[in-house]
């Protein structure tokens, strides 16, 4: 058995992902914090802010992965450093600070330059809101190719969906629509709610650029519902702006010429 086998923050953090796997969000988050506490690792820290960020506690995971740094500098791990700078660019892209998001996310290539699914996916997304929707196309594409739904079928519903919403707002509306609602129904089944909220709020853009208001407010009304039961407060909030939004767009156009 070797040393990293014996250190106490391992059989911790194998509790605490055990947790994960059955959505005990309490109990895994008192694991990684005791993992901390007993040694610090960078892989803890790591770990640590993907729950908080997959809660959208976006500020915590932060820290998290700040105070992981040099730890994970220290351990000389590549996929590690990659995995360090990949979150990073999440939690900066879910906050919109787009320029923040590309940076890690470049510097995780540079550590990792054997790019997966999962890599692919989030240099997708950073091209979607940068409008390039014919470069996250090919990118989900290619990452689509390159995942077994079998093995990891909510990353499989997450490229569905977002391949889905880049379709659809570029050339196939009806197909884009398509893909959406299969991965919603991938992650209902998968009890995956943030995958589900993701889902919703795709439809909400694809009906808009329909013209499909009175569609996409119900959507946005399910994603809020569902934000809302589970806790998360970023998805609550944007579902809430959407929601808004397309209610007033709603009640404009229900207003008579010469009458607004």
């Amino acid at each position: 058995m070797t040393a990293a086998a014996d250190r106490p923050s391992q059989s911790i953090l194998q509790r605490a992902r055990d947790s994960l796997r059955v959505r005990d969000w309490v109990a895994a988050e008192q694991l990684y914090r005791d993992a901390i506490v007993a040694e610090g690792t960078g892989l803890a820290h790591v770990e640590f802010a993907e729950l908080l960020g997959a809660r959208e506690r976006y500020g915590e995971a932060l820290r998290q992965l700040t105070a992981g740094q040099d730890a994970v500098a220290k351990s000389d791990d590549a996929l590690l450093t990659a995995r360090l700078h990949h979150n990073f660019a999440a939690v900066y892209r879910a906050l919109g600070q787009r320029e923040l998001a590309a940076r890690f996310q470049q510097r995780a290539l540079m550590a990792q330059p054997d790019v997966g699914p999962e890599e692919l996916l989030a240099h997708a997304n950073d091209a979607l809101q940068a409008d390039r929707l014919e470069l996250a196309e090919r990118l989900l594409e290619t990452a689509f190719e390159l995942v077994e739904p079998a093995e990891q079928p909510e990353l499989a519903a997450e490229l569905l969906g977002t391949l889905g919403l880049t379709r659809g707002l570029r050339r196939e509306p009806r197909a884009g629509l398509r893909l959406v609602l299969a991965a919603l129904r991938l992650h209902r089944d998968a009890g995956d709610v943030v995958g589900e909220i993701c889902d919703l709020i795709n439809l909400c853009a694809l009906c808009e650029a329909r013209d499909w208001l009175q569609t996409a407010e119900r959507c946005a009304e399910l994603a809020l519902s569902a934000a809302q039961t589970a806790d998360l407060p970023h998805s609550t909030e944007r579902a809430r702006q959407i929601r808004n939004r397309l209610r007033e767009l709603r009640r404009l156009g229900a207003v008579a010429p010469g009458q607004n």
